[in-house]
């Protein structure tokens, strides 16, 4: 199979594993900037009795300056893993 054959059938993979991830209520991330790590973040909803749990664990930082403020797909990102069970704090020097 040539290398073009492989990345077709990992984009219909990608395609399909959105659809599935998504219709649980999940998000499906295209993992960046760190070589060496897997290519997808799947994020499912955490039930609310593991939330604690996963607190602990898990959590997402937004970095900001004094006078940084969060944009508006920032503030709708935050809601959505909030929402979903996720800790997120946005940490100011």
């Amino acid at each position: 199979m040539g290398q073009g054959a492989a990345v077709g059938q990992e984009a219909k993979l990608e395609k399909r594993r959105k659809t599935e991830i998504e219709a649980a209520g999940g998000m499906y991330l295209k993992q960046t900037g760190h070589a060496g790590i897997p290519d997808r973040l799947v994020l499912l909803p955490v039930p609310m009795e593991h939330q604690e749990l996963v607190a602990r664990y898990v959590r997402f930082e937004e970095l900001k300056a004094d006078t940084g403020k969060l944009s508006g797909i920032q503030c709708r990102v935050i809601k959505w893993l909030q929402e979903k069970g996720y800790r997120v704090d946005v940490v100011k020097p």
